[in-house]
């Protein structure tokens, strides 16, 4: 949950989120592999809600121990920023030389779970696009504000019949 005081938002997390993740992430994935499709997935991008909580989602997709070091790494380096932490991990993912069929999976308040399947060179222009709009950005608008349009932008939902 949220709290709101005089400073902005505070995250408040639930001690309970970890083993919430290991009982029924796998659950929640399984119910979206037909939406998915039959692709493998060559690499899980999450967003790391906190060291446990990435160890949990390790355990709950059966991935390897370290699977997630770029989502601890991400998290140490800059914390939990909430859902949008998940773009700074698939940067890092990217900026490594990640192929194939990725899953971005971030994980919200609630617990939602916010799945994204794409392919690696989808996702590396779709970087190279964003930083092109957030330099034009800083040379026609006020610092910071197109990227904001563009990171809250990305995440809407879109019908594609």
């Amino acid at each position: 949950g949220w709290d709101v005081d005089d400073i902005g938002l505070g995250v408040i997390f639930d001690r309970s989120i970890p083993g919430f993740v290991s009982q029924r992430l796998a659950e929640a994935f399984a119910a979206t592999e037909d939406a998915l499709g039959p692709a493998r997935v060559a690499r899980h991008v999450c967003h790391p809600g906190g060291a446990k909580v990435v160890t949990a989602i390790e355990e709950a997709l059966a991935l390897p121990p370290g699977s997630l070091d770029v989502e601890r790494e991400v998290l140490r380096d800059a914390g939990n920023m909430s859902v949008p932490t998940v773009l700074f991990v698939l940067e890092r993912v990217l900026a490594q030389g990640a192929t194939g069929r990725l899953v971005m999976a971030a994980l919200g308040p609630g617990f939602t779970l916010s799945l994204l399947p794409l392919e690696a060179w989808v996702a590396a222009a779709l970087f190279i696009a964003f930083l092109a709009l957030q330099r034009l950005g800083e040379l026609v608008l006020p610092a910071g504000r197109l990227a904001c349009i563009a990171v809250f932008g990305w995440g809407q939902p879109v019908n594609p019949l």
